[in-house]
């Protein structure tokens, strides 16, 4: 507000001094924002008394007062006016006829809009965007960054970047801003700056050093977190996040492949994102991390510890006989693969995967066998016998291969399956078939008289069961009708 204020200030004392000295005329003088245009460059040097559009003024001629519309028109031909629009000379095809003005109801929408308000508010304030503070601002955030007073420089360096939006001043601006940051120690702060640049610049020319500085402050907070962490909020040590460390570091290491996918850090902050969550117990996010390892850098150092670390992750994240065997399919497929492919890489875990192995075969026993006793408990006998020999044929080592076969014994003079309970209760909701005319009975015709009339025992009215009992005189054979078909 003081630097607006001067320049008001000085202005009118300009405007004194030159009054007083007897000045009739002025030069002009281009604003910050650009020149004036052509055409109303035409028009002002016309209403000052020049000749011809574009002349400059005479000099002893008094300066153009009024507004443009008062003003003397240079010209009203388009051929002496070059700078006046002509609408013959645009050829109809190329005009939209969809085209149309937006609407009463988008007119407010766009003015209502918090960005527009913002940006209009600080237009009012005397902050809106100047290239000349801009600029100045940065320079003078530079010398203090070189002296070595970065408060200042952090002040400086946000004015900069507000004064003057969607340039390459502002690209440097932000970037500097997180240097600052950076150096002051105030890493939450910093990696705030480098995302807001990255968001807004997606291919900064400062994309490089920012991936490194995010590196630095990811394994920065990734030791801190295990060495000493922070329990509850955090407002003394402005070099750790707020709150959740830990999520925090992720989200930075996670940042580094988004923005950097092909970059030589990308797998590095992808295993440090698996690592980290595989250390804090979040099983299946590691896992899923290792996958991305595995799958998205084939060329990685990392191959080997990520097929490793992958299938303890898997493991742990395997919940029991009752739930998904997915884990254990995939941890198993690991393991496999680290013994063909990794095993000469890291003799030292070769015993760690053998024995992984069998943990993984113990437990797809466990659950074939958990898999028998449910069908045995729900007398499903024929597929509690399936799963049991299952158990015997693929796991016979393991200790369920000798339960199943004592279930077997147990269950061998069992039916396949047990009578169906409901059967009965289902079979008195049956509906009874209809039976044509002139079957015992039923009348040949409405009104006609009923033909021999069957005894209330005869098959005919015993349900949906139409076999006569042994000995009984066979009924004649009664054919459905199309509608009663079912």
């Amino acid at each position: 507000m003081r630097a607006v204020f001067g320049k008001h200030l000085m202005r009118l004392l300009a405007a004194a001094l030159c009054a007083a000295a007897g000045c009739t005329g002025s030069k002009q003088i281009a604003s910050v924002e650009g020149p004036l245009t052509p055409y109303s460059t035409a028009i002002a040097a016309s209403s000052a008394g020049s000749t011809s559009p574009g002349a400059p003024a005479t000099p002893g001629a008094s300066p153009a007062t009024g507004n443009l519309a008062s003003a003397t028109p240079v010209s009203t031909s388009t051929a002496n006016d070059p700078y006046r629009f002509d609408p013959s000379s645009v050829d109809p095809d190329l005009l939209d006829p969809d085209e149309k003005k937006p609407s009463t109801w988008e007119r407010v929408q766009e003015a209502a809009s918090p960005k527009k308000f913002s940006s209009g508010f600080k237009k009012m304030i005397g902050r809106g965007p100047n290239e000349a503070i801009a600029r100045h601002s940065y320079n003078m955030a530079d010398l203090y960054f070189r002296e070595g007073d970065y408060e200042k420089a952090v002040d400086e360096y946000k004015v900069a970047s507000y004064r003057w939006p969607d340039s390459s001043l502002q690209e440097d601006a932000l970037f500097m801003l997180g240097e600052s940051h950076f150096q002051l120690n105030h890493y939450p702060k910093a990696s705030d700056a480098y995302h807001k640049l990255l968001k807004k610049y997606e291919n900064s020319r400062h994309l490089d050093v920012i991936i490194k500085r995010r590196f630095a402050i990811g394994r920065y907070w990734e030791q801190r977190s295990k060495d000493d962490p922070v329990r509850g909020l955090n407002f003394k040590d402005k070099s750790m996040p707020v709150w959740d460390t830990i999520s925090n570091t992720v989200a930075i290491y996670e940042s580094i492949r988004m923005d950097d996918p092909t970059g030589p850090l990308a797998d590095d902050a992808t295993m440090a994102t698996a690592n980290t969550l595989f250390l804090n117990g979040r099983w299946e996010d590691a896992a899923y991390h290792y996958d991305l390892m595995r799958t998205e850098f084939p060329q990685s150092e990392f191959q080997p510890q990520a097929h490793l670390l992958g299938m303890q992750a898997k493991l742990r994240s395997y919940q029991g006989p009752h739930y998904d065997a997915r884990p254990l399919l995939e941890a198993r497929k690991l393991a496999q693969t680290l013994q063909t492919q990794f095993v000469a890489q890291m003799p030292n875990e070769r015993e760690n995967i053998a024995q992984a192995l069998k943990t993984i075969e113990a437990q797809m026993a466990e659950r074939d066998y958990s898999l028998g006793q449910f069908y045995q408990n729900s007398r499903h006998y024929y597929a509690a016998r399936f799963y049991y020999a299952e158990v015997v044929k693929q796991y016979p080592q393991s200790r369920f291969a000798d339960l199943a076969k004592a279930n077997m014994d147990s269950i061998k003079d069992k039916p396949p399956d047990s009578k169906n309970e409901i059967e009965w209760i289902a079979s008195k909701f049956r509906r009874a078939p209809q039976l044509p005319p002139g079957a015992p009975g039923v009348p040949l015709q409405p009104g006609a008289p009923a033909g021999p009339t069957a005894p209330q025992d005869s098959p005919i009215f015993a349900g949906p069961q139409l076999t006569p009992p042994p000995g009984a005189p066979q009924a004649p054979a009664v054919a459905r009708q199309p509608q009663d078909q079912r």
